[in-house]
């Protein structure tokens, strides 16, 4: 049985992580082209903006309310 060295094994690791994180991203832009648009656009404004509710709200020209319903949707 061979051994890995700790460079070896520190750079599996790091293909190892590499690969999940993609694999989440991949599956997390598959659901959000899944979402309709009126739930798609407050998402991408409030989490990936990071925009609070109320200027997502206007970005999306809808009342606050109706925001944190689509955001609330949307998760």
């Amino acid at each position: 049985m061979s051994s890995w060295d700790e460079d070896a094994l520190s750079r599996l690791e790091e293909t190892i992580q590499k690969l999940l994180l993609t694999g989440f991203f991949d599956q997390l832009q598959d659901c959000l082209d899944k979402l309709p648009e009126t739930l798609r656009e407050p998402v991408l404004a409030h989490y990936y903006q990071e925009l609070s509710t109320a200027e997502t709200a206007k970005h999306v020209k809808a009342s606050e309310p109706a925001t944190r319903k689509r955001l609330q949707r949307a998760r």
